[in-house]
């Protein structure tokens, strides 16, 4: 269940905030005029979600390569042929 939270009972509470978020690790949405704009979540689940972003962001650019590589294999370019492409194009 989402403890969601006024961010003027966060500026009174945090330090309890903080030990109940230690034992329960479970995320609190604070909330300012009635909308939610933060999550206070324990450190580790939130490396967990950034390491997990990072590794789908490079799953995503390693599947877009190697299409690529495969479109100009098919095209009958060599990989010197898209550096090259890529050195121009950077340099322009």
């Amino acid at each position: 269940m989402e403890n969601i939270i006024g961010i003027n009972e966060v500026r009174i509470n945090l330090s309890s905030l903080l030990k109940e978020l230690a034992k329960k690790k479970e995320p609190i949405i604070i909330t300012a005029k009635s909308k939610p704009r933060a999550v206070l979540m324990d450190y580790d689940e939130y490396r967990d979600i950034v390491r997990s972003k990072e590794k789908q962001d490079r799953l995503i650019l390693k599947t877009a390569v190697d299409k690529a590589r495969k479109k100009a294999k098919t095209a009958g370019l060599t990989d010197e042929d898209v550096k090259a492409e890529i050195r121009a194009l950077r340099n322009g």
